[in-house]
């Protein structure tokens, strides 16, 4: 009898050896994936079906989740060991969810994960669309993704002009050189204000004795109205700026993560340029 059970034990072990391989494997289409933060719960939303999501994070319908309205309905997740366990997941896919030691936890027990790092230019959101639908086992649905990405791009790119542009966040930070959105400007031709690499905080005194030409600023309403909720844009030199006929908004979804979403806003600079 207890060869027998040994005889079974082994029997099953093998089995799970095979499906974790299975998993592990370029090929394998994940038919449970779990998503750990709202940057990558975007991806997982664009591109797969319902019914192979399996978790997205607590943040996936938050007013900077650009696919919030996807997201009703599908079970919410904290990005901890013990809850993804919970759901045995056949991939985890993430940014920064979970922090980089995540990674090697699930490791240990062959639960694959996708790390897509956060996207700079235009071109890297197409690596990572890319990216994320091969190991989601949807390259097509990338592929048409890009497609779609590259063509809305090439009605609205333009060559370097000589009209600045200045990016404000809803906490009132200004993005300099490095980031996607300074990527974004140059790409509508635009010189970026901020010349300076990374995020800094709002130059008000500069803006006043020298300002650009353009203002473009985004917002999260549910979020600015909380009681708790402060920025620099509340400062009365930054309403007096922000109130110039110069200013261009956009949605803060649309640029709360590096990904296909950020041409919507650059549609809306766009067309207000182009008014």
């Amino acid at each position: 009898m207890q060869q027998l059970a040994l005889k079974y034990c082994l029997i099953s072990f093998i089995v799970l050896l095979t499906t974790r391989e299975e998993v592990l494997s370029k090929s394998y289409i994940p038919k449970n994936v779990i998503s750990l933060d709202y940057c990558a719960d975007q991806y997982v939303l664009k591109l797969l079906d319902r019914e192979r999501i399996k978790a997205v994070s607590h943040d996936s319908e938050k007013p900077f989740s650009y696919m919030r309205q996807s997201a009703s309905g599908i079970k919410k997740i904290s990005p901890n060991a013990e809850q993804i366990l919970k759901l045995d997941p056949d991939l985890v896919i993430r940014t920064y969810g979970g922090g980089p030691g995540i990674v090697n936890i699930l490791s240990k027990v062959n639960i694959p994960t996708v790390t897509i790092e956060p996207p700079k230019s235009i071109g890297e959101i197409n690596k990572a669309v890319e990216i994320a639908s091969k190991r989601l086992g949807v390259p097509k649905r990338g592929l048409e993704l890009v497609s779609e990405i590259n063509e809305r791009i090439s009605v609205i790119s333009q060559k370097n002009s000589n009209t600045t542009a200045i990016y404000i966040s809803p906490s009132g930070i200004a993005s300099g050189t490095g980031s996607i959105i300074h990527s974004m400007l140059t790409s509508l031709g635009l010189n970026n204000y901020s010349s300076e690499p990374g995020w800094k905080s709002l130059p008000l005194e500069h803006l006043i004795l020298n300002s650009p030409d353009l203002i473009v600023t985004a917002s999260f309403n549910d979020f600015e109205k909380h009681y708790d909720a402060w920025s620099i844009k509340r400062h009365p030199l930054a309403k007096e700026i922000l109130k110039g006929g110069n200013v261009i908004e956009i949605k803060g979804s649309s640029v709360s993560c590096a990904g296909w979403f950020i041409l919507d806003a650059m549609e809306t600079i766009y067309e207000a340029k182009h008014e």
